[in-house]
């Protein structure tokens, strides 16, 4: 997965890992030796995890020894940090861990079961400030610290456990907790059903119109010019040819200007006697 460059998974919210040491003085050892046939793979596998944003350059106080471990196909290695002494002066977190046994009991009366591999499940979890300090190894290519929390640390069973309890408690609650949450959702899915179609009938009702379109409605239907004016634009809109567009465009122009032309005479042929028969005002052919 590292080298696929799909190593980081989304940081898991609710849950950081820290490491409590009680004011201890750092511990800092000497960096082990790594053999000349594993150099070149630390190499990749570290320039792996950096680019990842798993682990960065560090100048922690700490630092603990790493051990190179192969995998079963004798060929790719695993890095391992040896965090025995840091563990051996870490408050332990207390959380009751399942037992293996228990967990058989429990499941000998069922009779299908689902299985969740989670990859590097670890890694979905921050780490403090403080903890990445504590975390600080140490290797022949140089000094780095976990922005994620790694294997091997005292408390990390115990928090990724925890991490899992919540995200699953939903499913596993025997008093009926998915069911009421399943309720819950199918009652909102309903909800939100009506709205979308409420919202929908009220966009398509004709009745329903601005004052912008209600305005050109009534000034197209009731003004046989401004119709046949809007005939026009639209047959001069599809036309293919540039010139006769040039051509429709100026047309619509000065018909635009004779309507402006005739709304004015129309409203002085309206408004004039009035103006003229108010009093104080001046007679119609006054200078």
């Amino acid at each position: 997965m590292i080298s696929s460059g799909n190593a980081l998974p989304p940081p898991a919210y609710g849950v950081v890992c820290d490491i409590v040491v009680q004011g201890h003085a750092p511990i800092k050892q000497r960096a082990r030796r790594v053999p000349l046939k594993h150099l070149e793979k630390l190499y990749e596998l570290l320039k792996g995890l950096l680019k990842a944003g798993l682990v960065a350059f560090s100048n922690s106080p700490w630092a603990s020894p790493i051990a190179i471990v192969l995998k079963k196909n004798g060929i790719d290695i695993r890095l391992c940090i040896d965090y025995k002494m840091v563990n051996a002066i870490t408050v332990a977190l207390e959380y009751a861990m399942p037992l293996v046994d228990d967990l058989l009991t429990e499941l000998e009366s069922y009779l299908w079961f689902c299985s969740l591999d989670a990859a590097s499940g670890f890694w979905a979890v921050m780490m403090t400030s403080r903890a990445r300090r504590i975390s600080a190894f140490v290797c022949a290519l140089g000094h780095f610290e976990w922005l994620r929390m790694p294997f091997g640390l005292k408390n990390a069973p115990m928090i990724y456990q925890r991490l899992i309890d919540n995200a699953m408690w939903g499913f596993v609650q025997p008093k009926g907790g998915w069911t009421a949450f399943a309720e819950r959702m199918r009652s909102a899915e309903a909800a939100m059903t009506a709205q979308r179609s409420w919202n929908s009938a009220m966009t398509e009702r004709p009745g329903v119109l601005t004052k912008f379109e209600a305005d050109y409605s009534a000034l197209t239907t009731s003004d046989p010019y401004k119709l046949w004016l809007t005939d026009q634009t639209e047959t001069c809109s599809r036309q293919e040819n540039p010139t006769s567009r040039v051509m429709c465009r100026y047309l619509d122009d000065v018909l635009s200007w004779m309507i402006f032309v005739s709304v004015e005479l129309t409203l002085a042929i309206v408004w004039r006697p009035w103006i003229a028969s108010s009093p104080g005002s001046p007679s119609v052919g006054s200078a």
